[in-house]
């Protein structure tokens, strides 16, 4: 645009809100703004409503956890420095000056470190920082200026605003800000002009208003005060120097009163900012105003359409701009343009004896045009980890601890989930759960579980009712007094608590129900072996929740024939080497994991998984392996699993159809592995010898890493011990899930831990090793995978 064309040119904004994204947007030459930018949308205002609210939600002296983690992040706060070395005597040389002049970054995260870590949902600051630094050492506590400067920010910030009765009170709190802004920042308000100007305005407008009005020394509630404060920086504005002789004009509506421009631009011209929404005054209602001698509100849409229409009139180059169709949000109203603007279309089309409608105005005579934006979405591609020689070096240092059935499900549901949590460590910042927290409530019936079966360690118990009769009351008590209960009870709201002590117990109560008769033999008990996978030698590790000594189920002897009630009892008196079940049991406070006893018959994708190579996988064009991946009609119903749990959800087409085959049948190779650990223990007599023909390929021969005698409980010559795990879905009804339904041979069931669950750990150790490429998976849980915004790039 030409100087001498943007001196006779005006942009027009009804609303202030416009005016950033606007000047972003304008050519390169002179612009001269002649509106006001709302104090009410400067990262000072955000500060000052964040201390307001620091306030409205405290409790005592102790502030809610979220309002001062707002408050630390702020930049304001974040970017202030102590005073320099001559103003405050302190410094040592020049590298001591800049140690003490540190800002107080540093210090402010270690302040949100302890608030997410204090596991309340209220703290005082002021106490929290005394308690982290009396666990550090001396050498590590900050100089003296930041300490100072703490101090003092937590003065003038939050102990200066509570209390406040009177807006004289309010007044000299906003002073007080103002002065430790511009003290400790003024090396930031020559690099921001707008926020200086905004902290002017605080200091010589608002702080006066409060301290020298005629309401300056009443008393109001602190809610009423706030409700003042707000409504006053709502309505403050930051004027610009204006230079009205050169440049290109930039205005708001009514500062165009008596100007007149050749070329006039109006940017979003909707009915809510010209004339705008009308105010209601429940203070002042609208018969009563005339009574007083005050103008009525409509007087404001009529000044509105004199300033339209006058400055339309001296114009030759008009443009209107505006926006049609949905709001932003789901409750937001569609905008419409100017009902001015309405009126200057009907006048058109009477002119071209014609309705304009947007649908077809590029097609069409008249002044109605449809502008498409240029600006395409930035388009988005799915990113992959590249595994080069640093990624495998910190692969190889995870797997050189105890690898956990958790780690290879991580590995097993998302390749780049893994990575980035596991392999890079890349953790969300802890939170303080507030409601109800599943996590607590989970650890907290394990545990009550755990306690209460302790005594009966060893010893015969009877199933279903039985059972209840025997140990209920033990373990509602224990339930009830339980630490973790009372801590619960503590932090969580009134109406989940109560909500706790009823489910729990109810759960408590279902799961003795639906327990059938058996001998505990084991409580959190160790499990693990070496397990060799490729050039691999890693440790698997497992913790059974429960492992039980059960006879064979459903009372079927091992001819088929039933056997007595007598004999179904596990009394003392059967020979633990005649017959039996071992059940590894895990409790489940949330959704069991899926699987389908298909997995087990599916000979090609076992073959696939055999002979799967890194070169195969970085060869994505070579032909598929045939295997069935469980996505080939979305619309066939999945057989059911042996515990009949949820199908798994729909994923997209994943990366890898190995892996995918493999999720879509087993969400989980915790069960199977627990049980391959346990029969390879089984398999090693007391002096650590492998029995003959019995252990597992790929596992080293090692003793109970738990301190159970498992070999006691092999079958001797001519016995039978068969094994299978289960999961327990406290959640529901208490019942059991086992992993091998009662139809599952016993031939079966030994050649999937014999055969088929080391292959499937061996590739998935190969898989992780060997990928030259972690990708993608996309699924349900990316929900709430805190790393799901590093799987896409624009591109």
């Amino acid at each position: 645009m030409a100087e001498d064309a943007a001196s006779d040119t005006v942009i027009v904004l009804p609303d202030s809100a416009l005016l950033m994204p606007v000047l972003h947007h304008l050519p390169d030459v002179d612009i001269n703004i002649s509106m006001g930018y709302a104090l009410s949308r400067s990262p000072l205002f955000r500060l000052l409503d964040t201390l307001l609210r620091l306030q409205e939600n405290k409790r005592g002296k102790a502030y809610y956890w979220r309002d001062l983690i707002d408050f630390v992040r702020h930049p304001y706060i974040m970017m202030l420095l102590p005073l320099a070395g001559d103003e405050c005597g302190a410094g040592d040389g020049k590298e001591g000056e800049e140690r003490d002049r540190a800002p107080l970054r540093r210090e402010l995260h270690r302040l949100e470190q302890a608030l997410r870590e204090q596991g309340r949902a209220y703290a005082d600051p002021a106490a929290l920082l005394l308690e982290t630094y009396s666990l550090l050492p001396e050498d590590e506590l900050p100089p003296r200026p930041v300490l100072e400067l703490l101090e003092r920010v937590l003065r003038v910030f939050l102990a200066a605003f509570a209390g406040l009765q009177s807006p004289r009170e309010a007044g000299l709190a906003l002073a007080g800000v103002a002065a430790l802004l511009l003290d400790h920042g003024r090396h930031l308000w020559e690099r921001f002009p707008i926020d200086a100007e905004c902290l002017y305005r605080l200091r010589q407008s608002l702080v006066p208003e409060l301290t020298e009005s005629r309401l300056a020394g009443e008393r109001f509630s602190p809610g009423s005060l706030f409700a003042i404060l707000r409504s006053l920086m709502q309505a403050e504005r930051v004027p610009f120097d204006a230079s009205p002789l050169v440049g290109l004009q930039v205005m708001g509506m009514l500062e165009t009163r008596l100007l007149s421009f050749r070329r006039v631009c109006i940017v979003d011209a909707v009915d809510d900012a010209l004339p705008g929404a009308p105010v209601g005054d429940p203070l002042l209602p609208e018969s009563l105003r005339p009574e007083l001698g005050l103008p009525p509100l409509h007087s404001r849409e009529q000044t509105a359409a004199y300033s339209f229409f006058r400055l339309l009139a001296g114009a030759r180059d008009i443009a209107l701009l505006w926006r049609e169709g949905g709001g932003e949000g789901v409750q937001e109203q569609k905008r419409q343009k100017s009902r001015f603007v309405e009126e200057l279309l009907w006048q058109e089309e009477k002119k071209l004896g014609q309705v304009l409608d947007t649908a077809g105005a590029s097609n069409t005579p008249g002044p109605l045009r449809v502008l498409g934006s240029g600006i395409e979405p930035v388009r988005r591609r799915a990113r992959g980890i590249r595994m080069g020689p640093e990624q495998r070096a910190l692969l190889r240092r995870l797997l050189a601890r105890p690898v956990s059935a958790s780690l290879l499900d991580a590995y097993l549901r998302c390749p780049v989930q893994f990575y980035h949590e596991r392999v890079a460590a890349l953790m969300p910042a802890s939170g303080i759960r507030e409601g109800e927290d599943p996590l607590a409530v989970g650890n907290l019936l394990h545990r009550v579980l755990h306690e209460c079966y302790g005594p009966h360690l060893g010893s015969p118990l009877p199933g279903g009712s039985e059972l209840s009769a025997l140990m209920r009351e033990e373990l509602l008590a224990a339930f009830r007094s339980h630490p973790d209960y009372l801590a619960l009870g503590a932090k969580l709201p009134a109406d989940a608590f109560a909500t706790l002590r009823l489910a729990g117990e109810k759960r408590l109560t279902d799961f003795l129900a639906a327990q059938p008769p058996a001998t505990v033999i084991g409580l959190e008990s160790s499990l693990a072996q070496t397990f060799q996978a490729g050039d691999l030698l890693c440790t698997l590790y497992g913790k059974a929740d429960r492992i039980d000594l059960r006879q064979l189920f459903s009372g079927q002897t091992e001819g088929g024939g039933q056997k007595s009630p007598a004999e179904r009892s596990l009394s003392a008196g059967v020979p633990l080497r005649a017959g039996g079940e071992l059940v590894i049991v895990d409790y489940k406070s949330g959704s069991p994991p899926y699987h389908s006893p298909e997995l087990w018959d599916d000979a090609a994708l076992w073959a696939a998984l055999r002979d799967w190579t890194p070169d195969a996988a970085a060869a994505p064009g070579r032909d598929a392996p045939s295997f069935r991946t469980g996505a080939e009609d979305p619309d066939e119903e999945a057989p059911a699993s042996a515990h009949g749990a949820r199908r798994p959800p729909a994923l997209d087409e994943a990366p890898d159809p190995l892996l995918q085959a493999v999720y879509k049948r087993l969400e989980s190779v915790q069960l199977p592995l627990y049980l391959l650990l346990l029969k390879q223990q089984l398999a090693v007599d007391p002096d650590g010898a492998a029995a003959e023909g019995g252990a597992v390929p790929g596992f080293s021969a090692g003793k109970d890493a738990g301190g159970m005698a498992l070999s006691a409980y092999a079958p001797g010559p001519g016995g039978t011990l068969d094994l299978n795990a289960c999961w327990v879905a406290l959640a529901s009804d208490g019942k059991e899930l086992p992993l091998f339904g009662e139809e599952l041979p016993r031939e079966k069931r030994a050649g999937i831990l014999e055969d088929q669950v080391p292959e499937l750990l061996r590739f998935l150790l190969r898989h992780m090793l060997g990928s030259p490429e972690y990708k993608c998976k996309p699924g349900v849980y990316c929900d709430w995978c805190s790393c799901v915004k590093l799987c896409t790039v624009a591109g």
